[in-house]
């Protein structure tokens, strides 16, 4: 199983999936490369050809440099899969998954972020480095703003599984049962 896909151009797709799967499409053909681990592989995101991220399983991390796959960060100590990578640029990339697993790359190192949630957040994204949204299991949306991190969990709405952002005023969710909320700045609301 295939479970995440990224690129750069036609001639330039990264693929990822179980067992530690990585495929990479040069524009021709799929060809299979090297991870180093076996674990699966279910989110990547990358700034360019030369810097891309991908997380999985065990909490793992990959980086890839141009040349080759590394593991850059085992966030596995407490063993919480992640499902989402992304960011806004080299010194500013987000992790997030099983049990409120949070974590942030500053450009040097990955350090975990204190949630205080206890079910899987399966999307991230930021506007700017203190507006970060993070979705997940039943409607659950967290939001941080300036330095603080603001949440909240609606057993009534479905499973949230991707957001997006324009501005810190004007934020989407949507996820299972076709649910869309809408942030305006003061709240969620369903659309």
């Amino acid at each position: 199983n295939l479970h995440a896909i990224w690129g750069t151009a036609a001639n330039d797709i990264w693929a990822m999936g179980d067992n530690a799967t990585i495929l990479y499409w040069n524009g021709t053909s799929w060809t299979r490369k090297q991870s180093g681990h076996f674990e699966p592989m279910y989110a990547i995101w990358g700034t360019a050809k030369n810097d891309i991220w991908a997380a999985g399983a065990t909490g793992i991390i990959q980086h890839y440099d141009g040349t080759s796959w590394s593991t850059e960060s085992d966030t596995g100590s407490d063993n919480k899969t992640l499902y989402a990578i992304w960011g806004r640029s080299k010194s500013d990339v987000w992790a997030v998954g099983e049990m409120g697993a949070l974590w942030h790359f500053d450009g040097s190192s990955w350090i975990g972020q204190d949630s205080g949630a206890t079910r899987a957040f399966h999307a991230v994204w930021a506007s700017s480095a203190s507006d970060v949204i993070v979705v997940g299991e039943a409607g659950m949306t967290l939001r941080k703003s300036g330095d603080a991190w603001k949440g909240s969990t609606n057993e009534n709405i479905p499973n949230l599984t991707a957001t997006w952002s324009a501005t810190h005023n004007d934020a989407w969710a949507v996820g299972h049962a076709g649910v869309a909320l809408r942030w305006d700045g003061r709240g969620w609301t369903a659309s």
